[in-house]
């Protein structure tokens, strides 16, 4: 079993409250992370992240561009070095919710 391929995807809603004061409505996003395996099997992880300014796409855009190639191939049943993998830096570290989306797809996957 390998992974063969990842979607990404970021949804954003805005809010009319805020966590933190009134001033500012709290704009979420939903970011989604898809791993398939070659025998058709999928996992589904997500993360939401809050800014009051715009709907973030960051984290989308990382895991897209810088972390999800480093996902084709490998077995999902070896979660920790996967992850480790995905955790070394490059230029900059992997935020943390990037880490988290995988993390959770690969939980979901190993449990179908």
């Amino acid at each position: 079993m390998h992974i063969v391929s990842v979607e990404v995807r970021a949804v954003g809603e805005a809010h009319d409250w805020n966590f933190y004061n009134d001033d500012v409505p709290l704009q979420s996003t939903l970011t989604v992370c898809r791993v398939r395996t070659a025998c058709g099997a999928e996992g589904v992880g997500g993360v939401t992240q809050y800014s009051e300014h715009a709907n973030d796409a960051t984290t989308a855009t990382h895991l897209l561009n810088h972390r999800a190639p480093k996902l084709l191939g490998r077995d999902p049943r070896m979660r920790e070095q996967i992850l480790g993998a995905i955790a070394a830096p490059e230029v900059y570290p992997a935020p943390p919710h990037a880490r988290a989306a995988v993390d959770i797809a690969l939980w979901d996957l190993l449990g179908n």
